[in-house]
This record gives C-alpha cells, sequence and structure tokens, in this order.
C-alpha cells in the first residue's frame, strides 16, 4: 500500500491504518518534541495529544503525500503554545520573596 493509499484509508475511517501511519513517524516526533520541551514526561503528553487531534482532523487533510509533514505541524504547533503557556504561568507566579517584600513594605 503506497503512502496516499494508507492515507485514504486512514481518512475512511480506517484506524489501524491511521495508527501505522502515526508509528512511522514516532521516533522522529519525540526527537523534535523533545528538542522543544526538553521534558520525556511532556513529550510523551505531546505526541499523545498530537495523534489524538490528528486523528480528529485526518479527513480534512487535502494532500495525503504531505501527512508526515502535516503531523510535525501539528505537533511544532502544539509544543510552541505549550512553550508560551509555560513562560506565560512563570511570568505570573509571585516570585520568590516577593511576599516578605510586600509585607516589609506594609502591603
Amino acid at each position: 500500500m503506497t503512502l496516499e493509499e494508507r492515507v485514504r484509508a486512514a481518512q475512511r475511517g480506517d484506524d489501524e491504518a491511521f495508527y501505522a501511519l502515526v508509528s512511522e513517524d514516532k521516533e522522529r516526533l519525540y526527537r523534535i518534541g523533545y528538542a522543544y520541551l526538553k521534558n520525556e514526561t511532556e513529550v510523551l503528553e505531546a505526541i499523545q495529544e498530537v495523534t489524538c487531534r490528528a486523528y480528529m482532523k485526518v479527513r480534512k487533510l487535502k494532500e495525503p503525500k504531505y501527512f508526515h509533514t502535516w503531523l510535525i505541524r501539528i505537533l511544532i504547533h502544539y509544543c510552541i503554545d505549550e512553550q508560551k503557556r509555560k513562560r506565560k504561568s512563570a511570568a505570573s507566579a509571585p516570585r520568590p520573596g516577593a511576599l516578605r517584600k510586600r509585607i516589609a513594605a506594609g502591603g
């Protein structure tokens, strides 16, 4: 079966075809995810989430020959969003000693 045939099968609802396609990229997905997230647990969660998102959207993929590129782009966008979320969370977290300074200042 060619790549396009496997993607078309996945688009028709063939779960085995879809997971076979994703399995072909699992090492590459892990390496790319780790380059962004630097944490094994977060990478594994990202791959799981991306697999679910791709499964839900595979019918919308217009060019089956770009399945692998499409899947990797979903992962990269997810990782970038996670990095932004972490930065935002870290920025809003109180800094060590900030509460003591506020108390000492009378506030």
